[in-house]
């Protein structure tokens, strides 16, 4: 029998999922606009590099470790909304690293100034990071996979993976022009807030958890549970279907934190354009991502893993052909690659929820963090930095260090398209397993 979705529940979903999300364009996005602002030069990349592994890796052992915790106790609600109200104080408290700022206090040169300012960035990401991941990644993740099953999955997924791009939306739309003023200060504060006010309203919106049967299971136990032979053994499908996700990923953040960079500066796309270009590929692509949602619903997830693949990939691949100045050309293979990014990030994330194991769903949270964040935010920022430094073609100046910086060039989503096509190698293997098993079952 199907789980029923109520109101109150949908608005629990929206609520807490679309502004955790635009929380997180802060660390994904804005973070590494916000050390490219600086003005530190030529090792932008490399300060982007070290906050996504940073964060990456505070991110995975939070998840672990919450994530148990949180299913040892069950005390979803608690960890979401004290979680959220903690990761919006932090989030608004970047507002108050400011370049010029240090240089007055402290009387450092600009750049010794804003090399101290990327650092500071840094570690308030790591704090950040943890209240994100514990609220979002841990709880709210494993909340959601309690609360659906098999014929509502799909749907519920189908919804929250156009979050990410319509938080982009709403944050590009409705508060960059902050940023390219130079008031991020209120930017930081105004998110934070957001976030800050949505974790009040989870201690009222989230409905009042029934109490669970006490669990048997040691704490440790719980935590590397996800990590045991026996258990891949028995559950081959989700880790297929991790090692999918896990290529998947690395093949985003190869571009995905210099793809601001990219479309401001290496495109010169600003201002109105910028909005326009970036607003019809992700209203588009989260329309395209509700649609295959359905459709996945009715035929199947396995079904909708190479199509949503070939999307995301041949979408990549074409926008790294787009030179400065082609707008329209700009939009129409950004739209197919958004198109493809989330609606394979959908596929993925419901083949994960559907078969990870009963009452064990933050335990495995943290299993799903590692292939999902810390080791594609290990290499695919580095192998972003690599094509940066090595292959770009056009530089900034900054205007208040004078340091030259090389520029994204096209080439990190030609690399992202060639790394997101050997997702099809593990979706293609998930195939044929659940074909061969199907055909088992016929033959008993």
């Amino acid at each position: 029998m199907n789980k029923k979705i109520s109101a109150r529940q949908w608005l629990v979903y929206i609520i807490i999922g679309l502004i955790g999300q635009i929380a997180w364009v802060i660390e994904n996005m804005y973070l590494n606009t916000y050390i490219f602002s600086f003005g530190v030069g030529e090792s932008y990349s490399t300060y982007i590099s070290i906050t996504n592994a940073a964060s990456a890796i505070v991110a995975v052992l939070t998840t672990i470790l919450l994530g148990t915790l949180s299913d040892k106790i069950g005390k979803r609600k608690f960890f979401i909304s004290i979680g959220y109200i903690l990761w919006g104080i932090s989030t608004l408290s970047f507002g108050f690293i400011k370049v010029t700022t240090i240089q007055s206090l402290f009387s450092l040169e600009a750049l010794s100034a804003a090399k101290t300012a990327a650092i500071l960035v840094i570690v308030l990401d790591c704090i950040m990071t943890f209240f994100g991941s514990t609220s979002n990644d841990a709880a709210f993740n494993a909340y959601v996979t309690e609360t659906t099953d098999t014929g509502t999955v799909s749907k519920v997924q189908g919804v929250l993976a156009t979050f990410p791009i319509l938080a982009m939306l709403i944050v590009f739309g409705l508060l960059n022009p902050l940023t390219e003023n130079g008031n991020w200060d209120l930017f930081f504060y105004i998110i934070g807030g957001l976030t800050l006010v949505a974790g009040i309203s989870g201690l009222f919106l989230i409905p009042k958890e029934e109490k669970k049967p006490e669990n048997t299971d040691g704490f440790v136990k719980r935590m590397i549970s996800g990590f045991l032979p026996q258990n891949i053994k028995t559950n081959p499908s989700l880790y297929i279907g991790l090692i999918a996700f896990l290529i998947y990923c690395i093949a985003t953040n190869i571009f995905m934190p210099y793809l601001m960079i990219y479309v401001q500066y290496t495109m010169e796309i600003t201002g109105f354009e910028f909005i326009l270009a970036l607003g019809i590929a992700l209203i588009v692509g989260a329309i395209v991502t509700i649609i295959l949602g359905f459709v996945q619903n009715k035929v199947g997830i396995n079904k909708m893993l190479v199509p949503t693949a070939l999307l995301f990939a041949v979408g990549c691949i074409l926008l790294s052909l787009v030179q400065k100045g082609q707008l329209l050309l700009f939009i129409l293979f950004a739209t197919i690659m958004m198109s493809g990014f989330m609606s394979q990030s959908s596929s993925l994330n419901a083949l994960i929820r559907e078969h990870t194991p009963n009452g064990q769903e933050g335990s495995y949270q943290g299993l799903r963090m590692i292939f999902q964040v810390a080791i594609p935010m290990c290499t695919g920022p580095f192998i972003g930095e690599a094509i940066v430094r090595g292959m770009s073609n056009s530089t900034y100046v900054d205007s208040l260090t004078k340091e030259v910086s090389p520029l994204p060039p096209n080439y990190i989503f030609l690399f992202a398209g060639i790394v997101g096509l050997l997702s099809l190698i593990p979706s293609i293997i998930m195939i044929i397993k659940n074909k061969n098993a199907g055909k088992k079952e016929g033959q008993e």
